[in-house]
């Protein structure tokens, strides 16, 4: 009698779905062990891992800003979805400096506004400053990201000689820019820069 049992209970696993580890009783008053809940805890935390990681997600930033003192004042014209982060100490040189960290430390990121360059029109190197744009025009290109490139804002309030600066600096980066398939924001051009910021932001949708 007891082997026949023994013999039946060897095909009782066929009786249990798939996901169901049967183990046979040996008679020590202990009954076979269904290892369902915790397979279907398991389940259940990696969806509730999955949920929050969605969650966290979508409050990250989907488009950045980073610059000099300029893009200061800009924070409070923003949605959640974008932020900005100002060195108002920074010259264009420091900025390309730290962009590739910037950027790596904001993987959700999908549109890259860049401003600089009024702090080094100061020094009256231009030479220098082409340099030191062209080097940040060459990082930012291997990103994926897509990336605009803020001209400078034009002053008048500052003398004619700077304004000058500004606007010879504004012409070689939008050659610049567009010889490179980078994006450029013309701010001496009101209407242009207002629809280019705008695609700037609305381009993560």
């Amino acid at each position: 009698m007891y082997n026949q049992w023994q013999v039946g209970t060897q095909n009782q696993s066929s009786m249990y779905p798939k996901d169901v580890q049967y183990i046979p009783w040996q008679g020590s008053g202990v009954l076979p062990e269904c290892r369902c809940a915790q397979q279907s805890s398991s389940s259940t935390g990696e969806r509730y891992e999955a949920k929050s990681y969605t969650k966290r997600l979508q409050k990250e930033p989907q488009t950045l800003i980073v610059g000099d003192g300029a893009v200061n004042k800009t924070k409070h014209f923003f949605s959640e979805n974008t932020k900005v982060l100002c060195f108002t100490n920074d010259m264009v040189s420091d900025i390309s400096e730290k962009i590739l960290e910037i950027t790596a430390e904001h993987p959700t990121v999908k549109s890259l506004v860049i401003h600089t360059g009024a702090l080094d029109v100061v020094k009256q190197q231009s030479e220098v400053l082409k340099r030191d744009f062209n080097d940040l025009l060459n990082k930012v290109r291997c990103l994926n990201t897509e990336v605009f490139i803020s001209g400078p804002l034009p002053t008048v309030r500052r003398g004619d000689e700077r304004f000058s600066r500004l606007l010879m600096l504004n012409r070689w980066l939008k050659d610049t820019c567009a010889a490179q398939s980078v994006n450029f924001i013309d701010n001496f051009n009101a209407d242009t820069s207002l629809r280019q910021m705008h695609f700037a932001l609305t381009s993560q949708e």
